[in-house]
């Protein structure tokens, strides 16, 4: 299904719908069928992954979700395939905030179960730029597409489909994706929700080492010196961390930190 990119081929719509062959169309049906028998969202996520490498050949693929689009980068519990599970770690410490689907223009165009690819997207800046350059194509993953999915609760997903240079899915292999994508998200929506989990669970393992020092009284300057960071990034951390927990200040997020009885890891 992967075939290389070509100057024409790289507009997000056609005013002519790309022909598709009679083995993509059976390949939809298949993994459609097998992620419509999935008995939950958590199940629903790994079954598509799969049935991604396995129908389709995309073997580097991510599945990530937030309750808000912003919050889809924060994942910590992101399913992955291939590549992309041995740089989820280095993705969240670094290159989440410069993530290309980040931008207000590829949140744009993916809202609404579509897909894009990185070579569609306009100008780019050039702190996002190092995402690709510094981070993705270190890894050998020179490709990279993402289809949005609409979840239960008013959820967002996006998958991530990566690989090699020179494999780039071609305009009809985004057209197949974005039929995918709106029968995707209408099985999504109807999947039953997973058990909440414990907030805890929703961070990262950095994440929840500065959350054990915040509920011992660490200030923020406290935190920069122990952990060797900036002020502003301790900050950043700590933001992000009240925002994943649900809380507006240190007194309420201490409260809920002993109120689940949490042991620090």
């Amino acid at each position: 299904m992967y075939r290389s990119v070509s100057d024409s081929g790289r507009s997000p719509t056609a005013s002519t719908p790309p022909e598709v062959s009679a083995w993509q169309y059976k390949a939809v049906f298949e993994l459609l069928e097998v992620c419509q028998d999935a008995r939950s969202l958590s199940e629903f996520k790994v079954r598509l992954v799969e049935s991604l490498g396995e129908m389709f050949g995309y073997a580097n693929t991510t599945f990530l979700q937030g309750a808000t689009y912003a919050d889809i980068f924060d994942d910590a519990k992101a399913v992955t395939q291939g590549r992309t599970t041995a740089i989820l770690e280095e993705y969240h410490e670094r290159w989440r905030d410069k993530d290309i689907f980040r931008l207000p223009a590829s949140a744009k165009a993916l809202v609404g179960g579509s897909v894009l690819s990185h070579t569609q997207i306009g100008r780019i800046p050039d702190s996002t730029k190092s995402y690709l350059s510094e981070f993705l194509y270190r890894h050998k993953l020179h490709s990279v597409s993402a289809m949005h999915l609409n979840l239960p609760n008013n959820g967002h997903a996006l998958v991530g489909i990566f690989d090699s240079a020179d494999m780039e899915p071609d305009e009809t292999d985004l057209h197949v994706l974005r039929l995918v994508a709106r029968q995707l998200t209408c099985i999504a929506r109807t999947m039953p929700s997973d058990e909440q989990r414990v907030w805890l669970d929703r961070l990262t393992t950095r994440q929840q080492q500065i959350a054990a020092l915040v509920a011992e009284g660490r200030t923020n300057d406290e935190l920069a010196l122990e952990l060797g960071f900036t002020l502003d990034t301790a900050k950043k951390h700590v933001s992000r961390i009240f925002s994943r927990v649900g809380v507006r200040n240190r007194a309420e997020f201490v409260r809920e930190y002993h109120a689940h009885t949490i042991v620090r890891p």
